[in-house]
């Protein structure tokens, strides 16, 4: 979806939206070139999830966690080195994803979207299920450490890069950004790569997109600022990602560094060991028996507010 008339535009104006500090409000036409920008990057995006077909993939994630130098942080914010398995599988637009339990041996994470609703069981705690009112965005919670890699967390909120685009236009479009010290542009280079930078008095987020690998995120970096000046949290990390046969793109490899204002320095990496295109699940594994939840588990219902607990188990 990138075009010669896309990159030129953006190099000609550089696609930025910014009110001077005079109060006065942003070009008509370099607002609407930049929605016109977010959208075509959201459709490429959307188009590439729709290709990608049935898919399992298969891998590992590192996370570790400790004081930053000079810092005494408390013992439970302590994470020792570890990796988990994941295994995510694709199907019929349905979806199931499971992974080794942080700091938790031997437990399991499981989340399940099956078109009718999703679920999150963590063994062996609460199951909990969720209407898919705002499904994306729930996916993304729910899948855990795998999409903590591919998700625009920053000025969107925990969003994929095509509801995070979506909501950057509906941003532009309420005049978020006719405001002293909010800025929002984007630049292309002539690899194809896409950089959205977002700016306002305390935080700056940039997030790379890629149009050549189906429009996904492969570096992003933001810095959020308490209203005192101090830093509260700082995050930069980088993705590379797998062609499949069919032209789609999938995540192949991810590594992410963070800093909290309470003391905490942290790392994550991901890395897919086997991607299959071609195998053989039963749709019985998107399911809530396939769980096989015990009985004196509580099952918590989100479709409700608040929640409820309306029984135990299956």
């Amino acid at each position: 979806m990138r075009t010669a008339r896309l990159v030129c535009i953006i190099h000609t104006i550089l696609l930025s939206f910014a009110v001077a500090a005079s109060g006065g409000h942003g070009d008509l036409t370099c607002r609407d070139e930049l929605i016109a920008t977010l959208e075509s990057i959201a459709r490429g995006y959307e188009a590439n999830v729709r290709k990608t077909g049935p898919v399992r993939v298969c891998g590992r994630i590192f996370c570790v966690q400790q004081a930053q130098e000079r810092r005494q942080i408390p013992p439970n914010k302590v994470f020792a080195p570890q990796w988990v398995n994941f295994d995510y599988i694709q199907k019929d637009n349905k979806r199931r994803y499971e992974q080794d339990r942080l700091l938790s041996p031997g437990e399991r994470v499981y989340a399940l979207d099956n078109n009718r609703g999703l679920a999150l069981y963590a063994t062996p705690s609460t199951l909990r299920i969720f209407p898919l009112a705002d499904e994306e965005y729930r996916w993304s919670l729910l899948a855990d450490l795998y999409h903590s890699f591919v998700i625009l967390e920053g000025a969107v909120g925990k969003e994929n890069v095509g509801r995070g685009m979506h909501s950057l236009v509906e941003e532009v479009q309420e005049g978020r950004f006719d405001t002293e010290g909010r800025t929002l542009s984007v630049d292309a280079s002539d690899d194809g790569l896409l950089t959205i930078t977002e700016g306002a008095k305390t935080s700056f987020t940039r997030f790379v997109i890629d149009s050549r690998k189906g429009f996904n995120l492969v570096a992003r970096k933001y810095k959020y600022l308490r209203s005192s000046g101090q830093l509260w949290r700082d995050f930069e990390g980088t993705y590379e990602y797998s062609q499949l046969a069919n032209g789609a793109w999938v995540l192949a490899k991810g590594r992410y560094k963070y800093s909290v204002d309470d003391g905490t320095a942290g790392e994550r990496r991901l890395e897919v060991t086997d991607i299959q295109t071609q195998f053989e699940v039963s749709d019985e594994i998107f399911e809530l028996d396939s769980l096989h939840v015990p009985a004196d588990v509580p099952l918590i219902d989100h479709s409700y507010s608040p929640p409820r607990v309306v029984n135990k188990g299956n």
